[in-house]
């Protein structure tokens, strides 16, 4: 009986893992597309270089935990870590916040509000200290706007609006999903 256990819990874990890495290496995909495209082609080419030798997001995105539980046997949350779950946030929010910010661009403001946030709640708290560049720049950066000195104000209270209304609808995503 324990055998029958063991085969049907152990492929199962393996499914768990190798799905874990495929949305991390998307993530990953999206983010390098992301900085190829708004950064610079140049940067891409040390972003890509960097992460091509580096385990460590490979190794966070499967979960590699201590591999001790009951009767040896490897279970599903040992695959999957909310810090995880943060890191694949955290990245594909960065790559839509890495898109210039204008008053025209709602869209770019809302999925990184969303993303961080579901990392923030879902996975690690600490994990929203990271969209504090993000709400920075949305507030006081000017970005692809032209922006006259005496309408500062109303432009920076515009966009103080957009970023309240946007972490509002994610706050209202996570109260629903949660009835």
């Amino acid at each position: 009986m324990v055998l029958s256990h063991m085969t049907c819990q152990r492929p199962s874990f393996f499914a768990v893992r190798i799905f874990l890495g495929i949305i991390s290496t998307l993530v990953e995909a999206k983010f390098y597309r992301t900085v190829v495209e708004k950064i610079n082609e140049r940067v891409g080419r040390y972003y890509f270089f960097m992460m091509f030798f580096s385990a460590g997001m490979w190794n966070a995105s499967t979960g590699m935990s201590t591999f001790v539980t009951s009767q040896f046997l490897p279970t599903f949350s040992q695959a999957f870590l909310p810090s995880s779950f943060a890191m694949y946030t955290t990245t594909l929010a960065c790559a839509y916040a890495f898109e210039p910010c204008s008053s025209g661009n709602n869209y770019r403001t809302l999925i990184s509000t969303i993303l961080f946030a579901a990392g923030g709640i879902i996975g690690w708290p600490f994990a929203l200290a990271l969209a504090i560049p993000f709400v920075l720049e949305e507030i006081f950066v000017s970005g692809a706007d032209i922006v006259d000195p005496q309408s500062r104000p109303s432009w920076a209270f515009s966009r103080l609006r957009r970023l309240i209304y946007a972490g509002l609808s994610a706050a209202l995503i996570f109260v629903s999903a949660l009835r």
